[in-house]
């Protein structure tokens, strides 16, 4: 089973005072394994993304839209 998302706009919670979208995408599809949601489970198999702009920053103040992973 396929699901096709159209028109997607990610913006995190500081949107309105950046003004940048951390994603936006014409069109993705996931594949899910439909014999998962019988079982109460979302199993997806693959995604693909067309026509996407990501946009990853980190101001002045050090705030990122993205969580980078610590080395421990």
């Amino acid at each position: 089973m396929t699901l096709k998302i159209k028109d997607i706009e990610v913006k995190d919670s500081l949107w309105n005072q950046h003004k940048k979208t951390l994603l936006k995408s014409e069109m993705i599809y996931a594949k899910i394994l439909p014999w998962a949601i019988l079982h109460s489970e979302i199993n997806i198999e693959s995604i693909t993304i067309e026509g996407t702009t990501l946009a990853i920053y980190v101001d002045e103040n050090g705030f990122s839209n993205i969580v980078f992973p610590q080395n421990n």
